[in-house]
C-alpha cells in the first residue's frame, strides 16, 4: 500500500506541476489529492515520528531529519496557499491571505516542494531498490561478466543527471525558489514529452544527489573516497572510457544538442487570417481606437529568431506576432476602429525571463521607460479599448505612461488583460491612478494559451461594450 501511495504522489506531483496542460481546476484537484495523500503517508509512517526523539543523531540521520521538516513546512505553505487563491475546490472558502502574497508563496513552495521531495525520494532510494539491486545482483561484486552493462547503466544516469542540471536552469528554477521571478511562465505549445522529460531529470539529479549525499554521510566521506580510489584503481580501462564518453557526451549536448532542441521542438504557428476572421458589429455609435502594448515591436529579439515558443508570442510563418497584437487585431477586425501600438525607445531582452527582471526594475523605477513617438490626438473618439498582457500583477509601465501622457477626460476605457494565471491582477484597481478616463468595469481577461481561440469571447465582449 505505501509503494502504491508513493507512486500515485509522484505521478500527482508531475501533474501538479504541469499547470499549463492541465488547466485550473485540474490543477486544484490534483494538489488537493496529493496533500490528502501526503497527511494519509505520513499517517502510515507514524513510527518514524515516535522516534524522532530517541536514539543518536548521526550525519545521515540529520539530513533525513532536516529534508522531512522542510518538506512538511514546505507541503502545508503549499495548500494553504493555494486554498487561499483556489477559484473551484476551495472557493467557499473566504480568502486568509492577499492574493498577491499567497500567489508568490505558493509559486515558491511549488518549485522548493518539487526539489524537496525529489530529495527526499533520493534518501529512500537504497530502502526501494535495494530488493531489486540483489535480484539482478548489477552491482553485486560476485556477478562476473556485467561490466558493460554496469558502465552504461552509470553513464546513462549519470548524462540524465547532467541534463537535469541543464533542465533546472532553463526551467528557472532558481528564479522561482528565490522568488526574483514572480510568476511562472509556461510555453503553452511545448510538446508534453519534453517538459516531463525535463521534469523527470530534474528529479532525477536531485534524488541521485541525495542518495550520494545520504551514502556519503552514513560512511563517511575518507571511507568512500578510499572505495572510490580502489574501484578506480581496479578498473582503470572502464572508468577512463565512461569518464571520457560521459564528458564528451555532455559537452555536445550543450554545445549542439540543446539549443537545437529548444530552437526546433518548441514553435507556436497560427493561420493569422482565420484568428482574426469575424463579422463587423454594430457598435452603436461608439467612435473608438485601439491601444495595445505587446513584445512584439518592443523586445530586441535575437538575430535569426523567425519563430519563439512562448505563452506571450507566435508567429504566422513569417512574422513574430504578439498576443495583445493578435487581440487588437480581432478587435479591429469586429469594429473597424483604428489600432495604435504603444512603443518604448529603450527595447527588453528577447529572453522572457530577462523580460520579466526588466519589467520588474521597471515598476521599480530602475530602468527608464520613454514612449518611442507622441501619443496620438484622442479628442475625436469617445471610446478607448487598451490591449495589454499583466506584468508583474499590474499594468506596464508603458501602458501606465500612455495613460498619463493622454488626454482621456471625458472618455470611456475598458481594458483587455492577457494572463498566466493571475487574472486582472490589481491592473483594474490601478488603472485609475494613471488616468482621468472612466474607466469601466466591463473588462476582460484571456489566459494565454486561450489567445487564438479567443475570437467568440471577443466578440461578446464587444457587443456588450456597444450596448453599455
Amino acid at each position: 500500500m505505501k509503494t502504491a501511495i508513493n507512486i500515485l504522489m509522484t505521478l500527482l506531483l508531475m501533474a501538479a506541476m504541469a499547470y499549463h496542460y492541465t488547466g485550473q481546476m485540474w490543477h486544484e484537484i490534483t494538489g488537493t489529492a496529493m496533500f490528502v495523500l501526503f497527511v494519509v503517508h505520513n499517517a502510515l509512517n507514524y513510527r518514524w515520528y515516535r522516534s524522532l526523539l530517541k536514539g543518536k543523531y548521526n550525519a545521515a540521520r540529520i539530513l533525513m531529519t532536516v529534508t522531512n521538516a522542510l518538506l512538511v513546512i514546505d507541503i502545508l505553505l503549499l495548500m494553504l496557499s493555494g486554498m487561499s487563491i483556489s477559484f473551484y475546490v476551495f472557493k467557499f472558502l473566504p480568502d486568509s491571505v492577499s492574493l498577491p502574497s499567497a500567489r508568490s508563496i505558493h509559486l515558491i513552495a511549488s518549485y522548493a516542494g518539487f526539489l524537496l521531495i525529489s530529495f527526499h525520494i533520493g534518501l529512500h532510494m537504497r530502502g526501494v531498490f535495494g530488493k531489486i539491486w540483489n535480484k539482478i545482483r548489477l552491482f553485486s561484486e560476485k556477478q562476473k561478466g556485467l561490466g558493460f552493462i554496469r558502465g552504461l547503466f552509470v553513464l546513462l544516469v549519470a548524462a540524465a543527471c547532467f541534463y537535469g542540471i541543464y533542465a533546472f536552469k532553463e526551467r528557472n528554477f532558481w528564479g522561482y525558489i528565490s522568488g526574483s521571478t514572480m510568476f511562472a511562465f509556461f510555453d503553452y505549445s511545448e510538446s508534453p514529452v519534453w517538459f516531463f522529460l525535463d521534469y523527470a531529470a530534474i528529479m532525477l539529479f536531485m534524488a541521485v544527489s541525495a542518495f550520494l549525499l545520504q551514502k556519503l554521510s552514513a560512511a563517511g566521506g575518507r571511507a568512500v573516497i578510499i572505495g572510490i580510489k580502489r574501484h578506480v584503481s581496479a578498473h582503470k580501462v572502464r572508468c577512463s572510457v565512461i569518464a571520457g564518453a560521459v564528458v564528451l557526451a555532455v559537452l555536445f549536448f550543450f554545445l549542439f544538442g540543446a539549443s537545437y532542441v529548444r530552437r526546433h521542438f518548441q514553435t507556436v504557428n497560427i493561420d493569422r487570417a482565420q484568428a482574426v476572421s469575424t463579422e463587423r458589429i454594430d457598435m452603436k455609435g461608439k467612435k473608438g481606437i485601439i491601444v495595445y502594448f505587446t513584445r512584439v515591436g518592443n523586445t530586441a529579439f535575437a538575430e535569426g529568431v523567425d519563430a519563439v515558443s512562448s505563452a506571450s508570442l507566435m508567429t504566422d510563418g513569417a512574422n513574430l506576432i504578439g498576443n495583445s497584437e493578435l487581440l487588437s487585431e480581432m478587435i479591429a477586425n469586429a469594429t473597424v476602429f483604428p489600432v495604435y501600438a504603444i512603443k518604448t525607445k529603450n527595447k527588453y531582452s528577447s529572453s522572457y525571463t530577462a523580460t520579466v527582471i526588466e519589467a520588474g526594475k521597471d515598476l521599480r523605477g530602475e530602468r527608464p521607460v520613454e514612449l518611442e513617438d507622441d501619443v496620438p490626438e484622442l479628442s475625436e473618439y469617445d471610446t478607448v479599448i487598451l490591449v495589454y498582457p499583466l506584468w508583474w500583477g499590474t499594468l506596464p509601465v508603458a501602458v501606465q505612461k500612455f495613460l498619463t501622457e493622454s488626454r482621456l477626460e471625458g472618455k470611456t476605457l475598458y481594458s483587455l488583460v492577457t494572463h498566466g494565471g493571475g487574472g486582472f491582477g490589481s491592473a483594474l484597481q490601478d488603472t485609475p491612478k494613471w488616468t482621468a478616463a472612466r474607466v469601466s468595469n466591463a473588462a476582460l481577461s484571456v489566459y494565454d494559451d486561450e489567445v487564438t481561440a479567443a475570437l467568440p469571447k471577443i466578440v461578446s465582449w464587444l457587443e456588450k461594450i456597444a450596448d453599455n
